[in-house]
C-alpha cells in the first residue's frame, strides 16, 4: 500500500517539475577565468546525480574487503561459539573426550576463549587426565591474568575434590590475599576450617559468610552453635568466645558443662545469653 503511494506522488512530483521546466527549462553558468560553462538545469541535475552515485558506490567498494572481512570473522566466531555450546551439552550427557574436542577448537576463535578453556580443563578432570589439566590450568593463567582469582578458584575445587586439602588452603588463601571480599573462596574455607577444627579462623569469616554468601539461616544457625561448643570446650578459647558472639539470634540460653578435661575452676555450668 505505501509503496504504490509512493509511486504515484513520484509521478505527480515529476510531473510537476516537468511542467516547470518546459516553460524555463533554466541553465547553469558556471565561470573560471576567462572561461564559462553553460548548462541546462536538467542536464546539471542529472550529472550531479550521477556524481553522487558514484561516489557512494565508489565508497562501498572501497569499503567492501573490509565488510567482507567482518562478516567473515563473525562466521568463524559464530561457528566456534556453537562448538563451545555443544561441548557444554556433550559434557552434560559424560560424553567428556566429545566435550573437550569441540572446547579445544573452539578456544582460538570463540567469543569467551576462558569459558572454553574452563571447559577443557573440568573435561580433562572428568577424564582423571591429571597431567593435561595440570598443564591447561598453568596455560590458563599465562593466557588470562586477569581472571587469575576464577582459574584459583577452579583449581582449589578440585584440590579440595583430589583431598589435597593443605593445597587448597594455600589456593584459597591466594584468593582471598588478591581479594578478601571473595565469598565463594570464603565458602570453601568454611569447610576447611570445619574438617581442621580452626574455630577461631571460622568465627572471623562467619560475619562476612552471614552477609555475602548463598548458605541458609539454619546452616549459618548450626554454624554459630558448633563454634560456640568448640571455643568454649578449650579454656585458652574463652576470649574468643566473646568476640565471636553477636546479635544475630534470638535471645535463648545456652548451658555448657565443662569437661573433666579442664581445671576444676572451670567445672561449672556456664549461662551465656545472647541478645537478638
Amino acid at each position: 500500500m505505501k509503496f504504490g503511494l509512493y509511486i504515484v506522488l513520484t509521478i505527480l512530483f515529476g510531473a510537476f517539475i516537468a511542467q516547470i521546466l518546459n516553460e524555463n527549462p533554466g541553465y547553469i553558468s558556471i565561470y573560471f577565468r576567462d572561461y564559462v560553462i553553460e548548462l541546462s538545469l536538467i542536464f546539471f541535475c542529472f550529472a550531479l546525480i550521477l556524481t553522487f552515485l558514484f561516489l557512494h558506490y565508489l565508497i562501498k567498494t572501497l569499503k567492501a574487503p573490509k565488510i567482507i572481512l567482518k562478516k567473515t570473522r563473525i562466521a568463524i566466531q559464530n561457528k566456534a561459539n556453537n562448538l563451545l555450546e555443544k561441548s557444554y551439552l556433550e559434557m552434560l550427557k559424560g560424553n567428556y573426550p566429545i566435550a573437550e574436542k569441540y572446547a579445544k577448537k573452539a578456544r582460538f576463535n570463540c567469543s569467551s576463549p576462558l569459558l572454553a578453556y574452563m571447559q577443557i580443563i573440568h573435561a580433562t578432570d572428568a577424564q582423571k587426565n591429571r597431567t593435561q589439566r595440570d598443564d591447561w590450568l598453568k596455560n590458563a593463567f599465562k593466557k588470562f591474568k586477569y581472571a587469575e582469582e576464577v582459574i584459583l578458584y577452579t583449581q582449589a575445587k578440585i584440590q579440595i575434590r583430589e583431598l589435597n586439602y593443605e593445597d587448597a588452603r594455600a589456593t584459597l588463601g591466594k584468593i582471598i590475599e588478591k581479594n578478601p571480599n571473595n565469598i565463594l573462596a570464603k565458602e570453601l574455607l568454611t569447610d576447611l576450617y570445619i574438617r581442621f577444627s580452626e574455630w577461631e579462623s571460622l568465627s572471623n569469616d562467619l560475619d562476612d559468610i552471614k552477609n555475602k554468601s548463598k548458605f541458609e539461616k539454619d546452616k549459618i544457625d548450626k554454624l554459630e552453635i558448633l563454634i560456640c561448643n568448640a571455643l568454649i570446650n578449650s579454656k585458652d578459647n574463652i576470649k574468643s568466645i566473646k568476640n565471636h558472639l553477636n546479635t544475630n539470634f534470638q535471645l535463648y540460653e545456652l548451658s555448657i558443662v565443662f569437661t573433666s578435661g579442664i581445671k576444676q575452676d572451670y567445672k561449672s555450668t556456664l549461662k551465656i545469653k545472647v541478645l537478638k
